[in-house]
């Protein structure tokens, strides 16, 4: 019993003849004249007069509008330039600010207005500078980040300390005393948020982290388990038994991240290819056992619940 064919769909009639659908209407102004056999001579709907457009010379126009900031952003990154150190000057401005107004209201003491704003530019200044050398801006890894709090703490501190002895170069106090404990405090919170929030918007803009897995294959099917807890934030791209050409490996399954679960393989990618890796952008990372971890390594990460220690070519 031959089964039924399902009906077929089929254009609306388009012949001479054919009556026009409903709902056409003549514009007002316009006259309709009508040949002899009643047809009508000019389409139901005239459009008007168009000039051709080209998209493409639009977008050409404005990628070269747009190249000058983009040429000069990208070599002001290369050079280790970070929007962090803008976001950071404006905000910590701003607590110092804050602070004062908290304390004595519009009607500040003893000095004029000018003479705070500018103590607090110096401040600032001198607390981006701390920032700088206690590695606040340097470009943190996509996986196997360290607790931001204690180094942001140790920085402010730091900063605090530097302001008390220009106060004995420059004979002047760049803020009231008691603002710099506040300082502290305020401060801190402000440079962990900014540096929260960037991190949200680049791991957002960027997606998933794309790791690739080098290790023999029951270390390899515990570690895809641990990953899979943090799956919101990283994918498995590949995995390998060994790091023979891992840089072409890599670049196959356009890894983010290579993580190398035995400490063996160090050897065999020093310097190459953790070099070219390095260069590529691609985060290395090396699993540690316990035993490691008591030789004296300053850096010791975790990730998806794995003791890890980022490796670099070069320091």
């Amino acid at each position: 019993m031959n089964s039924p064919t399902p009906p077929e769909v089929t254009p609306a009639p388009t012949e001479a003849g054919a009556a026009e659908p409903t709902g056409t209407t003549t514009p007002p102004g316009y006259d309709r004249p009508t040949g002899a056999a009643g047809q009508s001579q000019h389409p139901a709907h005239p459009e008007p007069p168009t000039h051709p457009t080209h998209p493409g010379v639009a977008q050409r126009v404005g990628k070269f509008a747009l190249w000058p900031v983009t040429w000069l952003m990208h070599l002001l990154w290369g050079r280790g330039f970070r929007f962090l150190f803008v976001i950071d000057a404006v905000t910590l401005y701003a607590a110092t600010l804050a602070i004062n107004l908290v304390r004595f209201g519009t009607d500040w003491p003893t000095y004029p207005l000018g003479h705070y704003l500018v103590g607090f530019a110096i401040a600032v200044g001198l607390q981006l500078t701390v920032n700088y050398f206690a590695g606040l801006y340097e470009r943190q890894p996509r996986l196997g980040l360290q607790p931001l709090l204690p180094r942001v703490v140790m920085a402010m501190a730091i900063g605090v300390a530097v302001q008390a002895i220009a106060y004995i170069t420059l004979n002047r106090y760049l803020m009231p005393r008691l603002n710099l404990a506040a300082l502290v405090v305020v401060g801190s919170a402000v440079l962990v948020m900014n540096r929260s929030l960037s991190r949200y918007l680049a791991d957002r803009r960027r997606g998933r982290s794309r790791v690739m897995i080098v290790g023999p294959q029951p270390a390899v099917d515990a570690a895809i388990k641990h990953l899979a807890v943090e799956r919101r934030w990283t994918r498995v791209a590949g995995t390998a038994s060994s790091t023979d050409n891992l840089a072409e490996q890599a670049k196959q399954c356009q890894a983010t991240d290579v993580l190398l679960l035995e400490i063996s393989d160090f050897d065999s990618i020093f310097p190459e290819p953790l070099s070219t890796l390095d260069d590529q952008g691609i985060g290395v990372h090396q699993r540690v056992s316990a035993q490691e971890t008591t030789l004296g390594l300053r850096t010791v990460t975790q990730i998806a619940g794995m003791p890890f220690t980022r490796l670099r070519s070069h320091s």
